[in-house]
This record gives C-alpha cells, sequence and structure tokens, in this order.
C-alpha cells in the first residue's frame, strides 16, 4: 500500500525505471528565510540520531489488519506506546494502545479511540498521536497535561475507505493515558481543508499532526503544531498552525515549511509527511518521512533555529528499505533516546504487512540482556527551593534528606525547583515529569506556599488563589501566552494528592518551613494561611500530614534566634537555609516520619536522636 496512494507498486515501479536520482527536500519560502543551519550542525546531529542496526518488528495487527504511525511516551515508570489501526467492515482507522517495559517488547492493551457514530465527521476514521510530549532530546519523555488532561490529535473523517477525504484534524483528551479506555473527543475538527483560512497546499486533505508546546513563544503562541497535507492534486508537504489554547488554531504563514521538489517525470505527489519534533543542542529537528522525490518511503529529517525556517538534511536515510519486512516502505518515524540508546520506531511495509518496526543506535541483539530494573521503592521530593536550590551558600532540606535514610532500600529522588509554587510545578510540566515514572508502592513528599502569593497573570505570573475551596479564574498568562484556569492552593494539593494515588502511591502533605522570621522571642507560624490550608487538605483527603512549619520553628525557639541567625541562614536572607540548616531540617522531618509507624517508608529512617545535633 502507498503511503497515500493505493497504487503503490505502479508508482514505485515507475520512479525505478526511468533510474529517478534522489531529490533533496528544500524549505519553502516563507518571508525573509535567515541563513540555512550550518552543515556542521546537521552532521552532528544525524551523527547522534542515525540508527542502523534494524532490530526488526516490535508490533504486528491482529490477523487482515494494518497498524501504523507509533508514538511513544513514558508514563508510571512504564513505556506505551500510541498508534492506529487499519480496520475493516468499514474501512477506516482506529487508534490502540501498547505497552512495554523495556521499548523491545510490546503487548497491545486495546482501543482508545474509536470511529464516530454513523453520521458524523468522523464515522470513518479516528486516527490519533499524542500531543505535548516533552521535547527534550535528553527528556523525560513523558506527556505534558493541561488543564488538567492529557491529549492527543486525529485524523478523522467520514467516509470509509483508506484515507479517503474529506480528512480533517480533531482533539481529544483523557485524564488516564495508560489506560485502554475512550478519550474524550472535542465535538467538531479544530482544522479542516475547507477552513476560511486554509491555504493552497492544504486545501484537499488534512493528514498526521504534532503539537509541542513552546513556552518561549516563538512564534507567538504557546502551542505548535506541524501537520502535513495537499491539495486535490498536488504535493503533500508540512505547514504550522497556532494555538493559545488547543482548541482555537491559526494558521501561520502562506506557504509549506517543508516540502520537497518533485522529479520532471513523475506523474503523481511526493511528499514530506508525519512529523516529530525535538529539541536538540540547541536547535529543533523535525522528523519526518519523505517519499517518492526518490524511490520508496524513507525517514530523515530537518533542523531549524526558530521552529518556522528549516534546513533538511540531504546525506544518509535514518531508515530506509533493506529487508523483507520494510521492502517497499520504511516510514513514519518516532524517534527518542534512552539510556545511551536511539530507539527509532517506523511503519514497515513488506512481506509480513503492514507492521511496526524498530531500528536502533546499538546492536541490541547483539548485547546481553539488560539487568534487572531497579524495584526499589522511591520517594519522590516536589516544591520550591526550600526543598531544592542551586545557589551557591543555600541548600534545601531535600538535598540533606537521603542522610537520614537506607538508600538500599528506598530511592529518594528530589524533583524540587527554585520559584515554583503550586500551580506552576504543575503548569510548567514538572509534576507531569514525575509522573512518568511514578510507580506503585513509592512516595511523594509535597511542600509548596512560599511562591503562592503574587500576580496571576503577569511577572512570574505563578500566584495560586487562596484557602482550598473551589473558586477559579480564567486568566491569559502574560508570561506563556498560555490560557489557563487558576485554582486554589488547597485544589493543587489535593490534585497532587489524587494522581499520586492514582498511581498506587502514597502522598504526605508538609506545611511549607518556616522563614527566619521572629516576634516576641517566636518563630511567626503560618497556620492561617498556607501551613493551616496544607493540614486541612491532608485531613480531607485522609493522607500523612507533617507539620514541618511548627516542628522546625519549635527547634529554631530552642537554640534561639542568634544561633539560627548565623548559622542556619545566610545575612540578609530569611527563606534559604545554609547546609547546616538544611542538615537539621531534614533531620528533623526524618524524625516525625520515623514516627508514623503507619507509613511503610518509616522502617527505613534512621534519624539522629538529637536534631540539633545531626
Amino acid at each position: 500500500m502507498h503511503p497515500r496512494h493505493p497504487a503503490l507498486r505502479t508508482c514505485l515501479l515507475a520512479a525505478l525505471l526511468v533510474g529517478a536520482a534522489p531529490v533533496p527536500a528544500a524549505p519553502a519560502a516563507s518571508g525573509s528565510a535567515p541563513e540555512p543551519v550550518d552543515p556542521s550542525v546537521l552532521q552532528r546531529i544525524y551523527e547522534e540520531v542515525k540508527t542502523p542496526y534494524k532490530y526488526g518488528i516490535v508490533l504486528r495487527p491482529p490477523p487482515r489488519l494494518k497498524v501504523d504511525c507509533p508514538n511513544v511516551f513514558r508514563f508510571g515508570g512504564r513505556w506505551y506506546m500510541v498508534y492506529v489501526q487499519f480496520e475493516n467492515d468499514p474501512e477506516g482507522y482506529t487508534t490502540q494502545l501498547a505497552v512495554s517495559d523495556d521499548l523491545l517488547h510490546w503487548q497491545p492493551l486495546g482501543t482508545i479511540l474509536e470511529r464516530g457514530a454513523p453520521g458524523s465527521w468522523d464515522a470513518a476514521n479516528a486516527a490519533g498521536g499524542v500531543a505535548l510530549v516533552d521535547p527534550d532530546w535528553n527528556g523525560s519523555h513523558a506527556l505534558f497535561s493541561y488543564e488538567g488532561a492529557f491529549w492527543m490529535t486525529y485524523i478523522g473523517g467520514p467516509q470509509p475507505g483508506y484515507e479517503k477525504p474529506p480528512l480533517s484534524i480533531g482533539l481529544a483528551h483523557s485524564r488516564h493515558p495508560a489506560q485502554p479506555r475512550p478519550w474524550t473527543k472535542l465535538p467538531a475538527p479544530i482544522l479542516r481543508a475547507d477552513d476560511p483560512d486554509a491555504r493552497p497546499f492544504e486545501s484537499g486533505v488534512l493528514f498526521k499532526s504534532h503539537v509541542i508546546r513552546d513556552d518561549s513563544l516563538s512564534l507567538g503562541a504557546p502551542f505548535v503544531m506541524f501537520y502535513n497535507a495537499r491539495p486535490e492534486r498536488g504535493d503533500e508537504t508540512i505547514g504550522i498552525a497556532l494555538s493559545d489554547d488547543l482548541r482555537t488554531w491559526r494558521r501561520l504563514g502562506t506557504e509549506p515549511v517543508l516540502s520537497a521538489s518533485r522529479p520532471a517525470h513523475l506523474k503523481h505527489g511526493v511528499i514530506c509527511g508525519d512529523p516529530q519534533t525535538v529539541r536538540m543542542h540547541g536547535h529543533w529537528v523535525m522528523f519526518y518521512f519523505g517519499a517518492f522525490w526518490k524511490p520508496g518511503a524513507f525517514d530523515t529529517f530537518a533542523v531549524s533555529r526558530d521552529l518556522r525556517h528549516w534546513t533538511p538534511w540531504t546525506g544518509p536515510d535514518l531508515v530506509a528499505p533493506s529487508e523483507p519486512w520494510d521492502r517497499e516502505f520504511a516510514h513514519k518515524p518516532w524517534v527518542l533516546k534512552h539510556d545511551g540508546v536511539v530507539y527509532h520506531f517506523y511503519c514497515a511495509v513488506g512481506d509480513q504487512g503492514r507492521v511496526i518496526a524498530l531500528a536502533t543506535s546499538r546492536d541490541l541483539r547483539a548485547e546481553p540482556p539488560a539487568p534487572p530494573a531497579d524495584r526499589r521503592p522511591t520517594l519522590w521530593l516536589i516544591g520550591d527551593s526550600t526543598v531544592q536550590t542551586t545557589t551557591p551558600g543555600q541548600m534545601g532540606w531535600g538535598t540533606q534528606l537521603p542522610l537520614f535514610f537506607d538508600t538500599n532500600a528506598v530511592r529518594i529522588v528530589n524533583r524540587a525547583r527554585g520559584g515554583r509554587s503550586s500551580r506552576t510545578f504543575l503548569t510548567e510540566g514538572l509534576w507531569d515529569k514525575v509522573r512518568a515514572e511514578l510507580r506503585p508502592g513509592d512516595f511523594v513528599l509535597m511542600q509548596f506556599g512560599h511562591n503562592d502569593g503574587g500576580p496571576l497573570d503577569e511577572g512570574r505570573a505563578r500566584a495560586s488563589l487562596r484557602g482550598t475551596g473551589t473558586e477559579t479564574v480564567a486568566i491569559t498568562n502574560r508570561t506563556t501566552g498560555v490560557r489557563e484556569t487558576v485554582h486554589t492552593y488547597g485544589a493543587y494539593l489535593r490534585t497532587y494528592i489524587r494522581q499520586t494515588r492514582e498511581h498506587g502511591a502514597t502522598p504526605i502533605v508538609l506545611s511549607p518551613v518556616p522563614r527566619n522570621r521572629w516576634e516576641t522571642g517566636r518563630v511567626l507560624r503560618n497556620r492561617e494561611d498556607y501551613g493551616g490550608w496544607a493540614a486541612t487538605v491532608a485531613r480531607e483527603e485522609g493522607v500523612p500530614f507533617v507539620d514541618l512549619n511548627d516542628l522546625v520553628a519549635r527547634h529554631y525557639e530552642s537554640v534561639g534566634p542568634e544561633l539560627v541567625r548565623n548559622r542556619y541562614f545566610r545575612e540578609g536572607d530569611h527563606t534559604h537555609t545554609t547546609p547546616e540548616g538544611a542538615r537539621v531540617t531534614a533531620a528533623v522531618l526524618a524524625r516525625a516520619l520515623a514516627e508514623r509507624k503507619d507509613l511503610p517508608l518509616s522502617q527505613w529512617i534512621r534519624p539522629p536522636e538529637d536534631p540539633t545535633r545531626p
């Protein structure tokens, strides 16, 4: 089967018979284009991403069906693949989910996006791909959530058959991306070929899309969609659309940003399609497949500094037909790096039908089996700079906490980040990166509140609403450009608690550590705001609570303000502790946790008898 045309063999044979030389892809004009990316940069990226070792087929369809378009992400300490399946009776796409523990062996779980009801705009096709995957090449591979949900875009169409027009792009969401349950669709497409702002190159059919979040607002909006499309007769090219809220989209420019020149002898169109975009070595890299501007279908890449102007790689293909099982097409990439190995998933068409295959940067078949996974439970720390900081002379208590644990029995991973609030730790994707690895039996220590005041929509725009209720306010974040619903401090804590439980892990709520502020010989507490609200949420949710604010304040009072000022804090800083101050706070916390015999965590704690002498 042709990637877009049913007459595969006829088209491919024609190209081969005339001996067409490869025609390199070229970026289309788009205003005043900057200089192309330097060839040395492209070469460096090629050396990083090349996958010369074909591992083989990793996922097959049920009998008489076909699978296509792999997307891979990390969630709950496991790997998941979203892929499409071409069904019969009637013909058309659904979207499926599979799971793996090693990226090599995959188990199908079931359908997550069904075709619509008869008469609906997507009655015959619902071919999805996940949106907002962490774009960092050396990142978490996590799905980033938005407005409390995970998202996918999908190709939808009403006509049975192989990708019969009209095809539009729809949007769906889920709170449970690792479960084989249906995602919720928006009722109407978000992009159509007949939209008023549709450009000539997309006036016929819209195909696969990939959405990233770009908080630098390189193109003027936080959400960027790359998608391939074609006119009624013509070439398939890649264009860009932008959004502030994922639901409403606007096109960028009048021309595609990536296209290929058609050989003079060719009677049908050529293809640049199925983009996947990552951030690597300070550049954006788009993996995509090409077809028919040289024989067959193959995977390659392009590089950009600004997401709009792309320089194609014209060297060796990343994967191309070479084996019986991919001799017709080796295309539609999803490329990631994990533990030093590059994994290149792709759709292979050959003597085994249409399947999903894998190529890698190392010959994994020739290597010994990987060692067993680390099964120790993990204690995750989330919070702000009082938990972890990189400022010289300062130290968060989370850095010192492992001193008081048996780390042969439990891992401690500190994911706290300076300057974050209960709101921005969530909205910036930092919590999603924890969820990517959060497993049953783990623990999450959460401490927020120091940064939850201030403006809602400007400056650092990190404030939550005060209290523990259900109040919300809709804003447009002037820093990120994202339209956002802001919740109360307590509501954000409840989100962390409930999602921790969904992973089979144990949440533990802490009140914020006290600042070095005194009144009439006593350290000021925060029982009337964040400390009290944290206690209320923990009580109402039925989870362990440690009043770290009061416990540490009591210790400060026991040793006196002069010692606290001179040893636990630096001059002029009332919030961030020195290494000694962090060690004392960690010792106080460890002692409090050790007393919680209802927590399995307590068995691995080795607290000092006297936290004043840690």
